[in-house]
Formats: structure tokens, sequence, C-alpha cells
């Protein structure tokens, strides 16, 4: 896979500057599954189907397939993979069927061109999946948009306010264009959707310099988020707020490894590889963060059992 489509490629140059001034390297940033390694493939050996069976079935970016630099992608560890392990406590027949594309985007999630899929995209590979087993599919779950505004980086701030005002109305479309079709591959299933934390908060630690570009970017995830909450909650999916429990916005000083610095670079430093591998994904701490994110909101077997 072509390396600038790979997850935050279009970062790297940025990072490597920003680190630079720490005198760290960025060379960790980026990562992604490997091009040997399809997508879309069952977490657990392929189970008999019995009445008993079930899934969940999720979809996105490199968070979506659980990717960790040194490790590379493994969902099973991942949010999803632990999503999954604390809906079977409920549901013992759940399987997790995991779809997610590191470098995905809104655009290629629909369109193709990242990963490789025998249906040509990802959301038609999941559309397959679904269609082929309606009434056995438990949950949805869904990220995708960071890839879209993270290449918003570069220049002024004025330049990265013209970025993202670009780039937002085509993901929003896209993003909506992706659900309707969830939604009539899957009726009566449970979608949900996340938020992104944002990890370049981080920067705030290489110095005044850049604490204005750290809370510029905030801004602009936020605006970001408030997007894909609107677009997810108009298609009658929930939002599992991975920004609000990750603390986005809370610029309260706190003690830390680093000194005193405000809450939310805190818990960006705490639950991502930014501040040690100068990498964006999300550690252990993290992805069991954003499970509890979605383990939230997602519905229980007892008041919304899959249907189709």
């Amino acid at each position: 896979m072509d390396a600038p489509r790979r997850p935050f490629r279009r970062l790297a140059a940025a990072l490597t500057a920003l680190a630079a001034l720490a005198g760290c390297s960025a060379g960790d940033a980026g990562g992604g599954a490997s091009a040997a390694a399809p997508p879309g493939a069952s977490t657990t050996p392929p189970p008999s189907l019995t009445p008993a069976t079930t899934w969940y079935v999720s979809l996105g970016d490199s968070l979506a397939a659980g990717y960790q630099p040194g490790t590379g992608d493994d969902p099973a560890t991942g949010y999803a993979g632990r999503l999954a392990d604390r809906l079977r406590e409920r549901e013992p027949g759940l399987r997790l069927q995991a779809f997610g594309c590191s470098g995905e985007t809104a655009r290629s999630l629909r369109a193709g061109g990242v990963c490789l899929y025998a249906r040509g995209s990802q959301l038609a590979q999941a559309e397959s999946f679904l269609s082929a087993h309606r009434g056995r599919v438990r949950l949805v779950t869904i990220d995708i948009g960071a890839n879209d505004v993270l290449r918003c980086t570069g220049g002024g701030p004025a330049d990265r306010r013209a970025c993202v005002d670009d780039v937002l109305p085509p993901l929003r479309s896209d993003v909506a264009g992706a659900l309707r079709r969830l939604r009539a591959a899957a009726p009566g299933v449970q979608v949900v959707g996340m938020t992104y934390y944002d990890p370049l908060l981080a920067t705030w630690l290489l110095g005044p310099q850049l604490r204005p570009f750290a809370r510029q970017s905030a801004r602009l995830m936020a605006r970001t988020n408030a997007v894909l909450a609107r677009v997810y909650r108009a298609a009658g999916a929930q939002v599992a707020d991975v920004a609000a429990t990750f603390g986005t916005g809370r610029t309260g000083l706190v003690d830390s490894p680093r000194g005193r610095v405000p809450r939310d670079v805190a818990t960006v430093c705490r639950l991502t590889w930014m501040c040690s591998r100068t990498d964006i994904h999300a550690n252990d701490a993290g992805y069991r963060h954003i499970a509890a994110t979605f383990a939230a909101v997602v519905h229980d077997r007892a008041t919304s059992r899959a249907t189709g």
C-alpha cells in the first residue's frame, strides 16, 4: 500500500519537525497494516453458524484496526476486540467481524483504494457481510474522518482553518452516505459512531511557540467532531463521545510526569503514544478507554435484539 495513504502519513513530516524541537524522533508515527494482511477477517476461527451466534461488525480507520506502533494492526486488542469481550460477557455467542483499514478516509471507505477488499471497498465488504447475516447482527460501530482532517496541519492558522473548511462538507456527505448504506444492509441494527480525541494536543509540551498550534488543533477537531455527531444522530445512530471521555478542552493545569500541564494534554499523554513515541494512536489503556465509551451507549441485548 502506498506510504502516503497509510494512517496519518500526511502528518509524518509535520511531526518530524515538531519532535525535532524536543530532540526526539517522529519516525514511529504513521504505522499501518501490512499489505500482506488483508482486512475484513474475523478475529476468531470461523464458527459454525447456529441460531445462538450473533455478530458485532466494526468499520473504520487504524483505530478500528487496533493499530499500535511496533505490533501493527490487531482488532482483537484494539477497542473493537475489547468491546466485543465486554459484550460477550452477556452474550457468549457474539463474534467480532473487523473490517477496519489503516489509512482509511471517509471517501476511501466508500470508494476503496487503501486496503484490498474482494468487494472493492470496506463499505461494500461490510454491506455484503451484513446482508448475508441479517437477523444475526448485534451491533455495528464505525470511526472515520480523522485521516481526512489531520492532513490540515501545514501552514499558518488561517491555512489550517481554510483546509478544514474545505474538508468538512465532503466528509459530512461521505459519512452520511455510508450510514445510509449500512442502514439498508442492516435494518434495525444498532449503529454507533465515535468522535475523536486530539493527539496533536501533545505539541503543547514542545514549548510556548507551539501551544497556539495545540489549542487550534483542539478547536478544529471539535468542529470536526460536531459535524460527525450531527451526521450520526441524523442517521439514527448513537454517538460514542471519545473526545469527551478523553477530556478534550479541559485546560486546567494538573500534575503529570511532565510537570504541570493542561488536563487534556496529560490525558493524551496517558492514553496514546504521542508523548512517548510521537505516534497518534491509542495505547492499551487508550483502547480500553475507547471501548468503555462505546460500551456506555450500546443497548443491552434484552432491550435491543438484532433484527432484519
